[in-house]
């Protein structure tokens, strides 16, 4: 543009570019400003949901990963409660059968079938490990409600 040796055309197509690109410097500086303000302006919750509608990602999708998620950790806890509870349950029963070979007359009688009972009631539960797991839920749930309060 200040050459002096340059055509007119030539000038004219370098201040044209200039033109352009001092432009396109005030859109990318005015978008600046309102990103700036928006991040200024929004809480953390609606920036997260904004990136969230940008790359698509839905509550629903996030939710059902969650559920997916935290349905294999219950699957797997499940399988291993009932294979130890079943293993406790037919231990406490063969104790209770020891003790009765072992003990004389009445007591023995009794605490075998305490054991045996026990056996039972953990067999019991070991297959219905859900009950268990229901109940430390709740028990938590009641738990983090107190701290809350």
């Amino acid at each position: 543009m200040n050459d002096k040796d340059a055509a007119t055309y030539e000038k004219d197509a370098a201040e044209e570019r200039v033109d352009l690109r001092d432009e396109e410097i005030r859109r990318v500086t005015a978008r600046l400003e309102e990103i700036q303000r928006d991040v200024a302006e929004k809480s953390l919750w609606e920036r997260v949901k904004d990136i969230f509608k940008k790359y698509g990602v839905t509550l629903t999708a996030i939710f059902i990963a969650a559920g997916t998620t935290i349905g294999a950790v219950l699957g797997v806890l499940t399988r291993g409660l009932k294979a130890t509870g079943k293993a406790l349950g037919n231990g406490l029963k063969e104790l209770g059968k020891k003790f009765a070979s072992i003990l004389p007359g009445l007591i023995g009688s009794i605490v075998s079938f305490l054991f045996k009972a026990a056996g039972q009631v953990v067999g019991f539960l070991a297959e219905r490990t859900w009950l268990l797991i229901l109940a430390v839920v709740a028990f938590l749930l009641e738990q983090f409600l107190k701290k809350q309060r």
